[in-house]
């Protein structure tokens, strides 16, 4: 569902690096510890991919499976929608419905954080 090959890290992490290089000079990277350079630009791609991977389609047998919590999981046919796992299958949050055997979920990704109290102003 991601299409992974237009995903770069260590080329984003480069333009990263020219540009903020451009803007401050090398001399901003000091307090950081890293020298411009390889490290840095692994330090970012690194946390560009477990960026990423936060926030990917997993395969549902790694879904959690200890009831309360509660996830986003995807079908072909129904879509998206808030599941958990309850008295042993996949069950809709909020409904009394289960995920269809015929149409099982196959996918699953966190919920994102709620917004900042600040946000929602």
């Amino acid at each position: 569902m991601n299409n992974q090959s237009d995903f770069e890290p260590i080329g984003i992490a480069e333009r990263i690096i020219a540009a903020v290089m451009q803007e401050y000079g090398q001399e901003c990277f000091v307090s950081t510890g890293y020298a411009a350079g390889t490290d840095l630009r692994n330090a970012i791609a690194n946390a560009l991919i477990e960026a990423r991977s936060a926030h990917s389609w997993r395969d549902i047998e790694t879904a959690p499976k200890d009831g309360p919590s509660s996830f986003l999981a995807w079908s072909k046919n129904k879509g998206a929608h808030e599941t958990c796992w309850l008295h042993g299958s996949w069950s809709f949050v909020g409904f009394t419905c289960c995920w269809s055997e015929d149409d099982p979920p196959t996918h699953w990704m966190p919920l994102p954080a709620p917004p900042d109290a600040k946000e929602t102003r």
